[in-house]
């Protein structure tokens, strides 16, 4: 497949992932995130909460370099602020066709957005394109930069973030309120640490307050003496 072939993909909304935008492959998932790529005007945004493994919907999709060589793509990834992109092993879980953006020779770069209000233009993509002036505010996103490399790329790849999102309120730690489903839920020895530490402490404010309620009583009973 020629590099122009891999442009009309990015312009033909019918082919862009070999798949009916209006029908997303919902078979196509990774751990147990449901991970899809939309390009739709009428995409709705999920609010991500804790850690999740998101999909996303392109809004914008430029060629540039001498040779239209560089596909620039904008994913919106979720609605609001996301704290910052999940990082294992000292690596970003930035997932480009189901490998790891590393592996892809030096060809992909992408810029993290994280929804905030005060978020500014992405500066990689208006230099290289200056009618990009959107700031997206209040929507995290990601911008793609993929330098075609027939050896990596035969068609826009499919790409997913793992995102730490929200807390459910701030300072404080989400719980899994969702349906419990047996076999994908459950994680042999788990350890809930923030609340083994919130009983210990919680068990040692409770002895600290019965030692002082128990010499203020000794006291009294001297004083009444």
């Amino acid at each position: 497949m020629g590099f122009w072939d891999f442009v009309k993909k990015a312009t033909d909304p019918f082919d862009i992932f070999g798949l009916d935008p209006k029908e997303p492959d919902y078979n196509q998932t990774r751990g147990l995130e449901l991970q899809t790529n939309t390009r739709t005007t009428g995409a709705i945004l999920p609010v991500v909460y804790g850690h999740r493994n998101v999909g996303g919907n392109d809004v914008y999709i430029k060629t540039t370099g001498a040779d239209n060589n560089v596909l620039w793509i904008v994913q919106t990834l979720a609605e609001g602020v996301c704290s910052e992109i999940y990082s294992e092993s000292g690596a970003d879980q930035v997932w480009i066709d189901d490998k790891l953006y590393d592996e892809y020779g030096g060809n992909v770069e992408y810029y993290f957005h994280d929804g905030s209000s005060t978020q500014t233009v992405d500066t990689n993509l208006n230099t290289a394109d200056p009618t990009w002036i959107d700031t997206l505010r209040n929507t995290c996103y990601i911008v793609w930069k993929l330098t075609y490399d027939k050896n990596y790329f035969q068609r826009i790849p499919k790409r997913q973030v793992e995102l730490r999102g929200l807390e459910v309120l701030e300072g404080t730690l989400l719980l899994d309120i969702k349906p419990y489903v047996p076999g994908i839920d459950e994680v042999k020895n788990a350890k809930a640490r923030w609340l083994e530490g919130r009983m210990k402490t919680t068990h040692a404010r409770r002895k600290r307050d019965t030692a002082h309620a128990a010499r203020a009583n000794i006291r009294r009973k001297r004083t009444t003496i």
